[in-house]
C-alpha cells in the first residue's frame, strides 16, 4: 500500500541520501536541505545521520559542488549536525571540514546565505572547541601527539577572521 515506503527503517532512507549526495547528479541540494531540516526537527536522531556516512559527502559538496547554493545547503546540514554535539563536531574536524567551510565564508562569488551557513557551522564547531577545552587537554596526546583538533581549529578560525577583515 501507500504506507510501504514509510515502513522501511530510517537507516535505509539515510543510506539513500548518502548515495544521492555522492552521485552528484543534481539532486544533492534538496537532499542536503532535507538532512538539515531532519536534524533540526529530530536532534536525537542526528547520530543516525552521521552513522549512515553523511558527513564526508556533505563536506565534499561544500568543497566542490558546482553551485554556491548547494555548497550552502551542505554547510547548513553540517551546521545542524555540529550544533551542541561534541561527537559530531569531532567527526567534522576529523574530515578537516573546517577548510572548505572557511573557503566558502570568504568566497565573494557565493550567495550570502551560503556564506552565512558556513559561518553558522564554523561557529558551532568553535563552540565545541571552547566547551571542550578541559576534555581536549586530557585527550591531546591521544589525538596526534601535539595539537588537538580543537587547537588546530582555533588557529584556523583566527586565520579565517583575519582573511574576512582584509576582504571587507
Amino acid at each position: 500500500g501507500a504506507d510501504d515506503a514509510d515502513a522501511r527503517p530510517l537507516e535505509d532512507h539515510l543510506r539513500e541520501c548518502v548515495a544521492v549526495l555522492k552521485r552528484r547528479k543534481g539532486r544533492e541540494e534538496p537532499v542536503a536541505l532535507l538532512l538539515r531540516d531532519f536534524c533540526a526537527a529530530c536532534p536525537d536522531q542526528r547520530h543516525k545521520v552521521v552513522k549512515a556516512g553523511c558527513i564526508g559527502p556533505l563536506i565534499g559538496l561544500v568543497r566542490s559542488s558546482r553551485t554556491g547554493s548547494c555548497k550552502g545547503a551542505a554547510a547548513s546540514a553540517l551546521a545542524q549536525l555540529a550544533y551542541d554535539d561534541e561527537g559530531n563536531r569531532q567527526a567534522i574536524l576529523a574530515c578537516e571540514g573546517e577548510k572548505p567551510l572557511g573557503a566558502l565564508v570568504v568566497d565573494r562569488n557565493a550567495p550570502p546565505t551560503a556564506r552565512a551557513s558556513a559561518c553558522d557551522c564554523l561557529a558551532n564547531l568553535a563552540a565545541g572547541a571552547a566547551d571542550g577545552e578541559s576534555s581536549s587537554r586530557r585527550r591531546r596526546f591521544v589525538v596526534d601527539g601535539g595539537s588537538s583538533a580543537s587547537e588546530r581549529f582555533s588557529g584556523f578560525v583566527a586565520s579565517v577572521c583575519s582573511m574576512l577583515l582584509f576582504s571587507l
